[in-house]
């Protein structure tokens, strides 16, 4: 296959749209993350006794802090571009190096593991009493944090670049 013709719609592809995309799927994660700790922190506040909650309300707290979700990052193009060496067609060297930052860390692919893998998602699927589930739910709380901090905090040169990117 003649590799000019493979790139061409590559060369034609909009990079700020994809700097775009790539930010959106980044801000996504962030409020997903959020909204998982509001979820969290009402279902710990009943458990514990801090909040009155109907014994529905309650329940649909507890569940949906045991719940996650893993949305697959769309980097077709990224890996087609590394695999025919031709990841300098990228102009924007900024976009590039974001690129490559957001696409090889694995702090997205941690979130999704640990949260299958969460002990309070295990104990509250067991149905263990709400004593032992707070202190689960605290463990996972600090986990999330963690990760929270770990996607904001260590990776500020991918927030830094999707604004440069956002700003040409």
């Amino acid at each position: 296959m003649n590799l000019r013709r493979l790139m061409e719609p590559v060369r034609k592809l909009e990079w700020t749209r994809i700097g775009i995309e790539l930010a959106i799927v980044i801000v996504g994660v962030f409020i997903g993350m959020q909204v998982s700790n509001w979820n969290v922190e009402r279902a710990i506040n009943a458990l514990s006794g801090r909040s009155i909650e109907s014994n529905q309300a309650l329940l649909v707290s507890a569940y949906r802090a045991t719940q996650y979700k893993q949305k697959a990052r769309r980097r077709a193009t990224y890996d087609e571009l590394v695999s025919t060496g031709t990841l300098g067609l990228i102009e924007s060297q900024t976009l590039r190096n974001t690129a490559l930052r957001v696409y090889n860390f694995p702090t997205l692919e941690n979130v999704a593991r640990e949260g299958m893998q969460s002990r309070y998602r295990e104990a509250f699927r067991m149905t263990l009493p709400n004593d032992a589930l707070v202190s689960l739910l605290r463990l996972r709380i600090t986990d999330i944090e963690t990760r929270l901090a770990d996607l904001t905090g260590n990776n500020r040169d991918v927030m830094q670049g999707l604004q440069a990117i956002a700003n040409e």
